[in-house]
Protein backbone atom coordinates (compact mmCIF):
# COMPACT_ATOMS: atom_id res chain seq x y z
CA UNK A 1 0.00 0.00 0.00
CA UNK A 2 1.34 3.46 -0.78
CA UNK A 3 1.26 6.27 1.38
CA UNK A 4 0.17 9.42 0.57
CA UNK A 5 1.17 12.70 2.42
CA UNK A 6 -0.70 16.14 2.48
CA UNK A 7 1.22 19.28 1.30
CA UNK A 8 -0.58 22.30 1.89
CA UNK A 9 0.98 24.16 -1.20
CA UNK A 10 -0.24 21.62 -3.34
CA UNK A 11 -3.08 19.77 -2.23
CA UNK A 12 -5.40 22.57 -0.94
CA UNK A 13 -7.39 23.00 -4.31
CA UNK A 14 -8.58 19.20 -4.23
CA UNK A 15 -9.37 19.44 -0.56
CA UNK A 16 -11.41 22.34 -1.27
CA UNK A 17 -12.89 20.71 -3.82
CA UNK A 18 -13.74 17.59 -1.80
CA UNK A 19 -15.27 19.62 1.35
CA UNK A 20 -17.63 21.40 -1.66
CA UNK A 21 -18.71 18.28 -2.88
CA UNK A 22 -20.05 17.21 0.73
CA UNK A 23 -21.86 21.29 1.34
CA UNK A 24 -25.43 22.19 1.34
CA UNK A 25 -25.83 25.41 -0.80
CA UNK A 26 -24.65 28.88 0.31
CA UNK A 27 -22.59 26.90 3.35
CA UNK A 28 -19.22 28.86 4.59
CA UNK A 29 -16.10 27.23 4.54
CA UNK A 30 -12.98 28.79 6.62
CA UNK A 31 -9.75 27.59 5.48
CA UNK A 32 -6.78 28.30 7.30
CA UNK A 33 -3.03 27.50 7.67
CA UNK A 34 -0.19 28.13 9.63
CA UNK A 35 2.08 28.49 6.00
CA UNK A 36 3.45 31.51 6.14
CA UNK A 37 4.02 31.34 2.76
CA UNK A 38 0.62 30.03 1.52
CA UNK A 39 -0.20 31.39 -1.34
CA UNK A 40 -4.10 30.39 -2.53
CA UNK A 41 -4.44 28.67 -5.48
CA UNK A 42 -8.37 29.99 -6.39
CA UNK A 43 -8.05 28.73 -10.35
CA UNK A 44 -10.45 25.78 -10.81
CA UNK A 45 -12.46 25.81 -7.55
CA UNK A 46 -16.16 26.02 -6.81
CA UNK A 47 -15.97 29.02 -5.16
CA UNK A 48 -18.82 31.57 -5.29
CA UNK A 49 -17.06 34.09 -2.95
CA UNK A 50 -13.89 34.21 -1.58
CA UNK A 51 -12.92 36.55 1.19
CA UNK A 52 -9.55 36.41 2.69
CA UNK A 53 -10.17 37.26 6.71
CA UNK A 54 -6.41 36.98 7.91
CA UNK A 55 -6.38 40.08 9.60
CA UNK A 56 -9.11 39.38 11.83
CA UNK A 57 -8.03 36.34 12.68
CA UNK A 58 -4.54 37.16 14.21
CA UNK A 59 -4.50 38.26 18.12
CA UNK A 60 -3.09 41.53 17.98
CA UNK A 61 -0.14 40.35 19.98
CA UNK A 62 1.01 38.29 17.15
CA UNK A 63 0.82 41.14 14.52
CA UNK A 64 4.51 41.70 13.79
CA UNK A 65 5.05 44.59 10.93
CA UNK A 66 7.68 43.34 7.79
CA UNK A 67 7.31 39.79 8.68
CA UNK A 68 4.36 37.31 7.27
CA UNK A 69 1.43 36.87 9.23
CA UNK A 70 1.40 33.71 11.71
CA UNK A 71 -1.54 31.89 9.76
CA UNK A 72 -3.40 32.58 6.58
CA UNK A 73 -7.30 32.69 6.88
Amino acid sequence: MQAHTFEVLKDHPRLIRAVATVMKSGAAVFFSTNHQDFVLRPENLPIADLEEITPLTIPEDYVRKNRPPIHRC
